[in-house]
């Protein structure tokens, strides 16, 4: 009966049948086949659940083989089984039991710290199920009540206050908005190669975290001051290739965001990033001191993915050469290097299409 159950329920979860066929073998004759019906359908609802549910957890299986029991109970003794409904609304009380258990002996002892950090990412999460976000704004409330502020201000990172950011909004339209964005960038852009022990030169771990911290509120600032994309496009492009994670997370985000709205084609913006991929060319008649370096390698792959998207670029001589050439003549075998040349024949082949 069991061969017959796993054949005409071909979707069902053959592992669970056979873990648990000694149910069926426990059925009188008669009523084997009806049993063995019956726990595939069973099964197939554990795999389901165990599919769609967020957190795993025993809780609904036990309850379902809590099922099948009763059920060989009322083909041979014939006691009524509790109806599915009434077991999973039992399965899903014991869920919350938990939680709820863990909220009264934790809510009147203060001396327990909660990992504020951890609930404040789980909340954060696009993914997160809605019962998870609710257990997640309980135990927040209970935890700001415990931790120093600057942990507090770590989980605010990605965000500024309104007061804060409608100071800003003020340089907009403004002679100083140029001098801002450009201090932003040469911020971001400034990337010393980090120690062996992983910490920038010159710099200690909190001062390090410090200007990670600047970075990343700049990047805030950015978002709040709503500019025409092509006015901050370049500074979340540099901010994407930084050292620190959590800059190029940021910048990613805000990124994938607004690439949708970003004219490639603007010549402004196409010049911008020309200049950020070479520098200060030779024929540029300006002090040694004053040379910008051309942009690092890492930089310079991401330029040049952008740049094959752009008909612009296709048609703006000798800019493009002057890139093309200087992905193919890099002395370097490292990945980045390797990416550039391929990307130098890309969009080679992406200008002589659109030129």
């Amino acid at each position: 009966m069991l061969a017959g159950a796993l054949k005409t329920h071909g979707n069902t979860p053959k592992y669970g049948l056979i873990f648990h066929s000694s149910f069926i073998g426990r059925a009188s004759t008669r009523n084997k086949g009806r049993m063995a019906r019956y726990l595939a359908n069973k099964c197939s609802i554990a795999s389901r659940i165990d599919c769609f549910l967020e957190q795993s957890t025993t809780t609904f299986g036990e309850k379902l083989r809590e099922q099948v029991e009763e059920r060989l109970d009322f083909y041979d003794k014939g006691v009524a089984p509790r109806k599915n409904l009434d077991v999973m609304k039992s399965a899903i009380e014991t869920v919350i039991e938990i939680p709820s258990h863990v909220n009264k002996r934790v809510k009147h002892q203060p001396q327990i710290g909660l990992p504020l950090s951890e609930l404040w990412k789980l909340y954060m999460e696009s993914s997160a199920a809605p019962m998870i976000r609710n257990f997640c704004i309980v135990y927040i409330e209970m935890s700001i009540e415990r931790v120093p502020k600057e942990v507090i201000g770590k989980c605010h990172s990605t965000q500024i206050i309104d007061e804060v950011a409608a100071r800003y909004r003020m340089l907009r339209d403004s002679k100083d908005c140029e001098m801002f964005l450009e201090f932003c960038l040469h911020t971001i852009l400034y990337q010393p190669s980090p120690q062996s022990g992983g910490y920038r030169a010159g710099l200690s771990t909190v001062q390090c975290e410090r200007i990670t911290g600047k970075q990343l509120g700049m990047l805030n600032i950015l978002v709040a001051l709503e500019l025409p994309p092509e006015l901050v496009y370049p500074l979340y492009v540099s901010a994407c290739v930084d050292s620190q994670e959590s800059v190029v997370k940021k910048a990613e985000e805000v990124l994938k965001k607004n690439a949708s709205c970003v004219n490639l084609d603007d010549p402004n913006l196409i010049s911008k990033l020309f200049f950020l991929f070479n520098g200060t060319t030779g024929s540029e008649n300006i002090s040694p001191d004053s040379k910008v370096s051309p942009a690092n390698p890492a930089l310079r792959v991401r330029l040049m993915s952008i740049f094959c998207q752009s008909i612009a670029v296709a048609n703006s001589f000798p800019s493009t050469l002057q890139c093309i050439f200087g992905c193919i003549f890099g002395k370097l075998n490292t990945l980045p290097f390797l990416h550039l040349k391929f990307y130098a024949f890309h969009g080679g082949q992406f200008a002589c299409a659109r030129a």
